[in-house]
């Protein structure tokens, strides 16, 4: 079992922000290299959107796992807030990666060949080491 939260812990706001993707194609401003006119670092930031949505649906994978474990409600509706905040991610990574694909990114082989790493780790404690470590250094 899963042991009781702080219960002054709040539950994460979830949020959807909805971002308009394809108007960036469509601006007379539009710039291939769209971060500050970087090849770099707009490849890395391209790059990091690909590679999300896979890393995303593994952390949901990991935490649903978890979820019928939980006695304590609001570590409960903690849990919950974060796999719904993961799925908005996911779809707003998604969205991105359409205007992405419209620009010869490799969108999926990238994804295809992460969610193939990420379904070798096996164990549920080294699944929860990368769950809590990802989730830490991409602190979306």
């Amino acid at each position: 079992m899963v042991d009781k939260i702080n219960s002054t812990d709040n539950i994460p706001v979830v949020r959807r922000p909805n971002l308009d993707y394809q108007s960036f194609l469509d601006s007379e401003d539009y710039n291939k290299f769209f971060y500050d006119n970087n090849s770099v670092i707009t490849h890395f930031w391209a790059n990091f959107s690909i590679l999300a949505t896979p890393i995303e649906a593994f952390f949901i994978r990991n935490v649903n796992g978890l979820k019928d474990k939980i006695t304590d409600p609001l570590l409960k509706k903690r849990v919950e807030a974060f796999i719904r905040q993961e799925a908005n991610h996911s779809a707003e990574h998604n969205a991105g990666n359409k205007v992405l694909e419209q620009l010869d990114y490799p969108v999926k082989s990238n994804q295809k060949m992460v969610s193939k790493a990420l379904s070798k780790i096996k164990g549920s404690q080294l699944q929860w080491a990368v769950t809590a470590t990802g989730e830490f250094f991409l602190g979306e």
